[in-house]
């Protein structure tokens, strides 16, 4: 017989991933705020008399670096949010005393509306859902 200790979670919602996403924010973080400084203290390519003199890397770097790497941040965190939204209904439903229907198989997380969703989850005092909200996270 298979028994499973410690339930199921997705990879998406697992510690490791959720803190590598953490790690992965404050360095963005960190290397814009350095990159914004460093532009202002040496007028960015501003200097640069032609188009010419513009690096090829340089023109990567600038042009599209920023698009890759943000929608690739984009698609872990709606990997992450996702699972978190298709997985609160479960965890309501495993907690020893139960849960009534609505907080458990009637919640419509997955298909509600985006802005809405931190909000339904502080009025149900679900706090760590809502901080894995794609939203402002002060609406608790």
């Amino acid at each position: 017989m298979l028994t499973i200790t410690g339930g199921f979670k997705p990879h998406g919602i697992r510690p490791p991933a959720i803190i590598s996403l953490m790690v992965i924010s404050l360095v963005l973080a960190a290397v814009i705020e350095f990159l914004a400084q460093r532009s202002q203290r040496k007028g960015g390519l501003s200097l640069v008399e032609t188009a010419d003199d513009v690096s090829t890397t340089t023109t990567f770097a600038y042009m599209y670096a920023p698009t890759i790497i943000s929608v690739i941040y984009g698609l872990t965190w709606a990997w992450i949010d996702l699972d978190a939204r298709r997985m609160q209904p479960w965890v309501e439903l495993s907690r020893p005393e139960g849960a009534e229907a609505r907080d458990s198989l009637l919640l419509n997380y997955p298909f509600g509306f985006l802005a809405f969703v931190p909000i339904q989850a502080c009025r149900r005092k679900y706090v760590a859902f809502s901080l894995s909200s794609r939203l402002d996270q002060t609406m608790c």
